[in-house]
């Protein structure tokens, strides 16, 4: 349900970049993967004594991991885009009507989320392995990629690499889930 919840807001906000943003050849399902793989950093990054709401917090991390991906495909592809995209675009929905949208938080949905996303590793084993597992878990308990590679004796390059590939799948996951 959380999970579905969460899928919504992504499509939803896939949405207002796919219309606010026509000229780029980057897909609705794109926009969707990066907007949802951003639960999991702000799950690890978000603080309970901040003063903005995790649902709040989440839709700030996704529009910059996707106005990130804008901004990779135009240094890409200089080439086929003329310079006035724009990133502060002004048509971008506002946090406030997107909160009317989602409604109130429950401040149990973070902890039933970061289960949900472990439980979808471990569903698909085909693609993760136990290190994957344990490395997503340390991570959505806010452990740093540096400290995650101390607790498992292991290089920070190579739990970077983990990281990558598991976010990487995941995207490939939400997207396949619609």
């Amino acid at each position: 349900m959380l999970f579905e919840k969460y899928r919504r807001y992504s499509t939803y906000l896939a949405k207002e970049f796919t219309n606010n943003y026509p000229e780029l050849p980057i897909s609705e399902d794109d926009y969707m993967s990066y907007a949802f793989s951003a639960v999991v950093v702000a799950l690890n990054k978000y603080l309970e004594d901040q003063t903005i709401k995790f649902n709040g917090y989440w839709l700030t991390v996704a529009r910059n991991d996707i106005k990130h991906l804008i901004k990779d495909f135009r240094n890409k592809n200089k080439h086929l885009l003329n310079n006035c995209i724009s990133l502060d675009n002004q048509n971008l929905l506002k946090d406030s009507s997107f909160h009317e949208i989602i409604g109130e938080e429950d401040p149990t949905d973070r902890d039933l989320l970061k289960d949900t996303l472990v439980q979808i590793i471990k569903d698909n084993q085909g693609r993760f392995d136990e290190i994957d597992i344990r490395v997503m878990e340390l991570y959505l308990e806010g452990y740093a990629i540096k400290e995650i590679a101390l607790l498992l004796n292991s290089s920070e390059s190579n739990m970077y690499k983990r990281y990558r590939h598991i976010i990487t799948e995941m995207r490939i996951i939400f997207t396949q889930k619609k």
